[in-house]
Formats: structure tokens, sequence, C-alpha cells
């Protein structure tokens, strides 16, 4: 949220406050800068699961079957991701 409030305020470029907060990138900070401005909520990161960089094949009919699965539990992602895990 800071380095976003830097950025806007104008003291800093991109540069410095992407060495400044030790972020990864000038598209990540305007993300960030996206998102504030459109009045959605940064959160923080928990340290929690990483998101899936490698993804395995799947079928046409699991993909079906886990979109079904999800719906039927209200969008629970996590629990989606820890049935088909």
């Amino acid at each position: 949220m800071q380095a976003v409030q830097d950025y806007l305020n104008g003291g800093l470029s991109q540069y410095q406050i992407i060495d400044k907060y030790k972020i990864a990138s000038i598209t990540q900070l305007a993300s960030w800068t996206k998102k504030y401005n459109g009045h959605n909520s940064l959160k923080t990161y928990s340290g929690g699961k990483k998101a899936m960089t490698k993804g395995r094949s799947t079928t046409w009919q699991e993909r079906i079957d886990v979109a079904l699965y999800c719906i039927a539990h209200q969008h629970d992602y996590q629990k989606t991701e820890d049935k088909i895990c």
C-alpha cells in the first residue's frame, strides 16, 4: 500500500519505488496501482499455498468435473484445490 501511495504522490520514480520496496517489477507496481485506483483491496501475501506454476495434463472431462465441483461448493477455490490435488 505504501509503495502505491509513494508512486501516486509522485515523490519517487517507478524504479526507485520497486528498488525501495523490493518489488519484482514495474508491472507488479502498475497492477497494484490499477487495483488501488479501482478501489479494490490490496492483499498482503500471507505465506500460504503458492500458485501453481506448472499444471498437470488433464482431460476435458476432468476440467468439467473440477468446474462443476467448484460451482457446487459455492466457488470455494481452496476446497476445490484440496480435492483435486
